[in-house]
């Protein structure tokens, strides 16, 4: 299985296009939001974000992730390209596991910690600073997470049905909210 998720990193990494965008979405000083599924959206939600430099950008997302409100806060570092596509690595803390047991509301709960990972930007040829941001991150679960999962493995009225992947996925379109 681990074999599998780094053929697809591999994979995922690889993907460039030659076409040239017309204002990419790494530019010093631009601020976006976007609307997402993930972490670094809070699980189904939005994002704000702001390149302070060139290739490197802080963010903040806010969303829903079936338990109740969740966020993370971030950055992401990019690796320089003039294609459709811009690879970069990011780092964030905030919501990254939760679990729902249905009839037994206590074990409900949000767990927040640090995750950490590589995407791609995916820039639109059509539309300046519209782009597809796609990652692959992993989560740092935390203690307490860990200790509530096995009490719900000594709970004999609960049966654990998933868990969370040691891999999680995002994925969300961010559009530029500064001036063109």
């Amino acid at each position: 299985m681990k074999k599998n998720y780094i053929v697809l990193l591999l994979l995922f990494l690889t993907i460039s296009f030659s076409a040239y965008s017309q204002k990419p979405a790494n530019q010093k000083n631009m601020a976006f939001a976007g609307l997402g599924a993930g972490l670094p959206y809070g699980g189904f939600g939005a994002q704000l974000s702001y390149n302070i430099e060139n290739y490197f950008t802080v963010f903040g997302g806010l969303g829903y992730n079936l338990v109740g409100a969740a966020g993370n806060a971030g950055f992401e570092l990019g690796i320089p390209s003039k294609r459709q596509t811009s690879l970069f690595v990011t780092g964030m803390y905030g919501y990254n596991a939760a679990t729902i047991v249905e009839g037994k509301e206590i074990y409900n709960n949000t767990y927040n910690g640090p995750s950490f990972g590589a995407g791609v930007k995916i820039n639109s040829l059509k539309t300046p600073a519209l782009f597809w941001k796609i990652s692959i991150l992993v989560p740092s679960r935390s203690e307490s997470y860990n200790d509530a999962i096995e009490a719900m493995k000594r709970d004999p009225s609960i049966n654990i049905e998933t868990t969370p992947p040691p891999v999680l996925f995002s994925v969300g379109l961010n559009y530029s909210i500064s001036s063109l």
